[in-house]
C-alpha cells in the first residue's frame, strides 16, 4: 500500500517537496465529508498523515521527499495521537525500528547508516563510491561520517615513533558490524596483514583511534586500512 502511495504521488492528497508540505490539495475537497475534521484544528497538514509518507519514500528511492518528510516530522509538535504516529515513522526512517526477536548486536548498522546518510537508493552498496573523496561507502561508515562530511583529517595518518609506527584515523565507536584491519605492502608488492601492538582512543577526540605497530620492514613502508563488514 505504501509503495502504491509513493508511485501515485500526483493522485494523493499529500505532497512533500524541498521541505514544504502542500496543503493536501485542499484536503481532497475536505475529504468529501470531512470525517477527520477535528484533527489539528482543521489545518490538516498534520504529522499523522505526512510522516508515514516518508516510509513510502524509503521504498521508492525518493530521497528528497524522504529528507523533507523527516525534517518536517522532527520539528512538528501536535498532540499525542499525531506525535505518536510521527515518532513511529521517524524510527523507521532513521533505521531505528526493531522487529520483535531481533538482536541489536546482529543488526547491520551499515544499512541504517546508508538509509539515513543522504545517499541515492542506487548508491547505497558498501562498495559504491560517493562524496568528494570518492571513498567506498563502507570506509565512510567506518569513519563515522557521511560522504558529504568526510574531511582529510579523518583519513589514516601515519607517523613514526621508533621503534614503532603509529597510524591515527577517525573511527565509528558505535559500529558493531565492522572490523578494522591493517595491511602493509611487502617488498614483493603484496599486501600482508599486520597486527597492532596497541589500539587506543585519542584522549582529545573519542572518535579518533591511534594504532601502533612494530615496523615490519626497513625503508619505505606503506600501510592501508581495510574494513570488513559482518552483516
Amino acid at each position: 500500500m505504501l509503495g502504491q502511495v509513493a508511485d501515485t504521488l500526483e493522485d494523493v492528497w499529500i505532497q512533500v517537496a524541498l521541505g514544504e508540505v502542500e496543503r493536501a490539495k485542499k484536503y481532497r475537497q475536505r475529504a468529501k465529508a470531512a470525517p477527520f475534521r477535528s484533527i489539528s484544528g482543521n489545518n490538516y497538514p498534520t504529522a499523522a498523515f505526512i510522516a508515514p509518507t516518508g516510509v513510502a519514500a524509503m521504498l521508492t528511492g525518493h530521497q528528497s521527499w524522504l529528507n523533507a518528510t523527516f525534517a518536517d516530522a522532527s520539528t512538528r509538535r501536535e498532540q499525542y495521537y499525531e506525535d505518536s504516529i510521527s515518532l513511529l515513522s521517524m524510527l523507521v526512517m532513521s533505521g531505528n525500528a526493531w522487529l520483535p526477536g531481533q538482536s541489536f548486536a546482529s543488526e547491520a548498522n551499515y544499512a541504517a547508516w546508508a538509509a539515513s546518510s543522504g545517499l541515492p537508493a542506487n548508491q547505497q552498496d558498501p562498495s559504491d563510491r560517493n562524496g568528494s573523496f570518492r571513498l567506498p561507502n563502507l570506509i565512510t561508515y567506518a569513519l563515522d561520517r557521511t560522504p558529504a562530511t568526510v574531511i582529510s583529517e579523518d583519513l589514516p595518518a601515519p607517523s613514526v615513533n621508533h621503534p614503532q609506527l603509529e597510524v591515527a584515523h577517525r573511527y565509528n565507536p558505535e559500529a558493531v558490524d565492522i572490523g578494522y584491519y591493517y595491511d602493509f605492502l611487502t617488498p614483493e608488492n603484496t599486501w600482508d596483514a599486520i597486527e597492532p601492538t596497541d589500539v587506543r582512543t585519542d584522549p582529545d577526540d573519542p572518535n579518533r583511534r591511534i594504532v601502533s605497530f612494530d615496523i615490519p620492514v626497513s625503508g619505505k613502508l606503506l600501510v592501508r586500512l581495510r574494513v570488513k563488514w559482518n552483516p
